[in-house]
């Protein structure tokens, strides 16, 4: 294996331990009930990890991190009662992000392995659909 594959393996490890932390931090947040201005940070320091993972990943992964982080974007946005039912939604999106396994197996780019991908994507899509209507 190659001096820049392993740094390159390191780099993605280091940013999911990021994610994880980012992922924690956000929902000590919501669960606390700190101000929204609060939350919008970690939304978006959030969304940086998943995006610089994202960046080593196969299209399929890339794709699904992009409705992520847009799902996280309509959160941004999201006041009052929306937002209430927001926190709820992210409460069981922040697990399944932090709980991405990345196989290492083959060069970049990796694949995102352990879910199905294709489901997750359909039923972000949904939720994202459902929040712009309104």
């Amino acid at each position: 294996m190659s001096n820049e594959r392993i740094e390159t393996i390191k780099l993605v490890m280091k940013e999911r331990t990021r994610l994880s932390e980012s992922a924690k931090r956000l929902l000590s947040a919501i669960e606390e009930g700190r101000p929204k201005n609060e939350i919008n940070k970690e939304i978006i320091n959030f969304c940086e990890h998943i995006g610089n993972i994202s960046g080593f990943c196969d299209k399929s992964t890339n794709i699904w991190t992009d409705f992520v982080i847009r799902y996280m974007s309509v959160c941004l946005l999201a006041e009052g009662t929306s937002f209430e039912i927001k926190s709820h939604e992210l409460k069981v999106l922040l697990p399944r992000m932090v709980g991405l396994q990345v196989d290492y197996t083959k060069a970049p780019p990796f694949k995102i392995i352990g879910f199905d991908v294709e489901a997750s994507l359909k039923d972000l899509k949904a939720k994202i659909g459902a929040q712009l209507k309104r």
